[in-house]
Order: C-alpha cells, then sequence, then structure tokens
C-alpha cells in the first residue's frame, strides 16, 4: 500500500514530506522500499493469489518460474468514455476496458535471473541467448556484476560517459546534454554504468 494516499491501516505511514524525503534518498520506486516490502506477501502467497485469479504457471527446465496462460479479464462498462492514443498518435474513444489482476514483479526474482544469465555466459551462451532464455535484460545483467566488452559500447553509452566528464570538469548537466545532443533519458538510463 502506498505510504502515503494507501488505506487507513497501512503498516508503513508516511506524510507528504517525509515521502518525498524519503524518495530523494532511496529513489522514487517507493513499492521497492524495505519497509513496504516488509508489508507485501511472499512470493507463494502472491503466486497462490495470483492462480486464483486465473493465472497459471509452469517452470521451464532451467528452473525459471514464467506465466504459461493468462486469464481473460471481463470488460467492464466505464461511466465516462475513455480515450486511448497508440503509439501512431491514432486516437480511439471506448466505454469499456479489462480489469487487470496485477502482474508478477520481484526484486529477488530479477536478481535470481540475472544472475543465472551470467552463468550461462560463463559457460559459454551468448549475452543474447542467456538474456532470452533467463527473461531478464541487459541492465539487470550489468546491475548484477556482468562486465561488458567494448564491443558493446555504443555511440549512446560513449556520449554518456562524456556527458560525465564534462558534469565532472564544471559545464552544468543542460549544457552537456546539448552539446553532445543526448537525451536526457539517455543519460539517466545509463549513468550508473560508470558512477
Amino acid at each position: 500500500m502506498h505510504p502515503v494516499h494507501g488505506s487507513y491501516f497501512r503498516e508503513y505511514s508516511l506524510d507528504m514530506r517525509q515521502f518525498y524525503t524519503k524518495c530523494e534518498r532511496e529513489g522514487y520506486d517507493w513499492y521497492r522500499w524495505e519497509e513496504v516490502r516488509k508489508q507485501c506477501m511472499s512470493l507463494e502467497d502472491m503466486i497462490s493469489a495470483l492462480e486464483d485469479a486465473g493465472y497459471r504457471f509452469k517452470i521451464s527446465e532451467d528452473n525459471i518460474l514464467d506465466f504459461e496462460e493468462s486469464p481473460k479479464f471481463p470488460l467492464v462498462k466505464s461511466r465516462e468514455p475513455i480515450m486511448k492514443i497508440s503509439k501512431n498518435n491514432i486516437k480511439t474513444e471506448t466505454d469499456r476496458h479489462p480489469v487487470l489482476n496485477g502482474m508478477l514483479y520481484d526484486k529477488d526474482l530479477k536478481r535470481r535471473n540475472a544472475l543465472r544469465a551470467i552463468e550461462m555466459i560463463k559457460e559459454g551462451a551468448t549475452v543474447k541467448e542467456a538474456i532470452k532464455a533467463c527473461h531478464t535484460s541487459h541492465s539487470s545483467i550489468c546491475e548484477f556484476g556482468y562486465k561488458r566488452t567494448h564491443r558493446q559500447d555504443g555511440r549512446t553509452i560513449k556520449k554518456v560517459q562524456e556527458c560525465i566528464d564534462l558534469l565532472n570538469s564544471g559545464v552544468k548537466l543542460k549544457n552537456a546534454l546539448k552539446r553532445l545532443n543526448l537525451g536526457a533519458w539517455s543519460f539517466y538510463r545509463y549513468r550508473h554504468f560508470f558512477l
């Protein structure tokens, strides 16, 4: 439950000022904070609740837990029309939407899949094969100890490194991004490789 806007009976409660102060210290993903995770169900309880909601799971030969099938969600009629905008900026209006029961995400599962992918790479699998087989991502395996080769340094990552060098020399972030023609999203996505 959200620390500020959650139920009155939430275990971890903050006011707005405390919430934003904690966000600055521990990140804006409040659902990953240790205090909030304590009130979450265990992985087994989450899986059981999702199975009750209609999800079915399977364990692959690599011992990776994955969805076998997801339930068909009933469409619920909305009182107000819902405006949907596609990636091609096509607007459509509808009055029905599916009720979603939630998705499975766990920090420990992310770590376990990333470490399994790193082991596969050490055993001789390619990075792409390991990422696909273990249902993880390149940023996750880098976060948990994979050392990248220089062949993987793309133009964007090199620009981020140059941007960090400019910041260390005293240039402001906005000016550095403009000088290198680098987007803020790319900078924040790749900066943890160099800090």
